[in-house]
């Protein structure tokens, strides 16, 4: 719920199997997320998160396609790097540390976890178009997994200091 406190509306891409849920689904809803079928080029999908960025709103995607369930910053999928590009939209990185204790092993809440959120220097839209797909990809690829170093070496400092 951090990254909902912004200010600005964000519609997350989740995967459609999230809406079998009656509460999830109903929370998404709330949000205005934006279901996707996993696995296909799924065109309504892209439609949608083409036009909330051509109204100004803006789309929460993990690049990766799922959730990380070692911590680690994963390869990515060029889907929200080809949607921001055909869109003209600037990308917004942001790190988050502390999700792999985020659900236990028996699929219950860890209401204790802590999140640490690292929101990085936007990449321009002007940025986004230039380069190609695959360098897009890499350059924030790489920008994110140095934030999440540093992010882990401050924790790691102030563990440190106590």
């Amino acid at each position: 719920t951090a990254l909902f406190f912004g200010g600005r509306r964000i519609r997350p891409i989740f995967k459609s199997e999230f809406a079998k849920s009656k509460i999830v689904r109903w929370a998404f809803s709330r949000v205005g997320g934006i279901p996707v079928e996993r696995g296909t080029a799924d065109m309504k999908c892209l439609r949608a998160a083409q036009h909330a960025l051509q109204r100004g709103e803006d789309v929460l995607i993990f690049p990766e396609g799922t959730r990380s369930k070692d911590g680690e910053i994963h390869r990515f999928k060029a889907g929200a790097f080809t949607l921001a590009k055909e869109a003209g939209a600037e990308i917004l990185p942001v790190v988050l540390d502390g999700t792999k204790t985020l659900i236990k092993k028996n699929l219950a809440f860890n209401w204790g976890n802590r999140i640490t959120v690292r929101v990085l220097p936007p990449v321009p839209a002007e940025r986004v178009a230039a380069l190609e797909t695959h360098e897009l990809m890499q350059e924030v690829h790489e920008r994110m997994c140095t934030a999440l170093g540093e992010v882990r070496n401050e924790k790691l400092k102030v563990k440190d200091q106590k």
